[in-house]
């Protein structure tokens, strides 16, 4: 082997120690020629640069060259530099796809601009811009929601008009949906669970003032069922409301961050997203503020 072959081979070494994934040697569709050409087209990143950015670039080049999935899995760790490859080095052995490998990048790298002008003691009004904030910036949470969430199509009833002013009776239309069963299983008291919805609401004094009103006017766009308070949103072309769990304000922090860290269903999703799903669900008296229905 000539000096000029022995430098080729060293510039794709299959050995390189940064990755332990298999890289196809030269003898295999000539791969490594593929990944000098990517490398002559692909920066590789260390964490300074903007991530978002970086991935839409390499997710560009690898399409330019039809590469399958498994094939962007192995080369990717290639590009991985610094504190990156560190990164990359710790989790390898959690990665299962290509598609699991975004989603942890996207998580640790994809940073949300920091507002100078937040103050930390913010009001009730503030909440929803202060917990996006904080989602990124809190790396010492543990909160997290355990186990999967189980959807379950809750068969009809027929709820009673509200009658008296005690908050265990029923209030609602025969014209609503019936929301979906949520099975929330986790232990940790401090992360959000669904089951304590009745005794949250019962203790939050803006609920009892709904369900006070809901007494003198029955037209609201609020539901008593179950012991639990909704919230009435409209559905495009639709004439059957959706119910929303009518989330206290004590709750939605938990609520966010659970939500959030799940990763069967914040995941792959960017923040953005994942409030979208949450507002298929769930309404607090601010979330408007975050997520307008318009």
């Amino acid at each position: 082997m000539n000096e000029h072959q022995s430098n080729q081979v060293e510039s794709i070494d299959v050995t390189d120690p940064q990755c332990n994934v298999q890289v196809p040697t030269r003898d295999s569709n000539k791969k490594p020629s593929l990944l000098e050409v990517l490398r002559h087209h692909i920066k590789s990143f260390n964490g300074s640069d903007d991530a978002r950015e970086w991935l839409k670039h390499i997710q560009s080049k690898f399409s330019a060259f039809n590469l399958t999935f498994k094939e962007r899995f192995q080369i990717i760790p290639y590009f991985f530099e610094d504190d990156v490859f560190i990164w990359y080095a710790l989790n390898q052995d959690k990665v299962q796809s290509y598609a699991h490998l975004c989603q942890l990048f996207i998580h640790e790298y994809f940073k949300l601009k920091q507002n100078s002008d937040l103050d930390a003691n913010v009001n009730l009004g503030q909440t929803n811009k202060y917990l996006l904030l904080r989602f990124e910036k809190d790396k010492s949470s543990s909160i997290q929601l355990i186990g999967a969430v189980v959807i379950r199509p809750k068969s009809k009833t027929t709820p009673q008009h509200i009658t008296s002013s005690s908050p265990s009776q029923h209030i609602s239309s025969s014209s609503t949906q019936s929301p979906n069963d949520f099975n929330y299983s986790n232990p940790d008291k401090k992360s959000f669970d669904i089951t304590k919805l009745k005794e949250y609401q019962f203790n939050d004094k803006q609920v009892q003032k709904v369900l006070n009103d809901l007494k003198e006017n029955t037209n609201m766009s609020f539901v008593y069922q179950d012991g639990i308070l909704y919230k009435l949103a409209s559905i495009p072309h639709g004439k059957t409301p959706r119910k929303l769990f009518y989330i206290p304000s004590s709750m939605i922090k938990h609520l966010l961050i659970s939500y959030h860290n799940n990763p069967l269903i914040g995941g792959y999703f960017a923040i953005r997203r994942t409030l979208e799903k949450l507002k298929q669900q769930f309404w607090w008296p601010d979330r408007p503020l975050l997520l307008p229905d318009n």
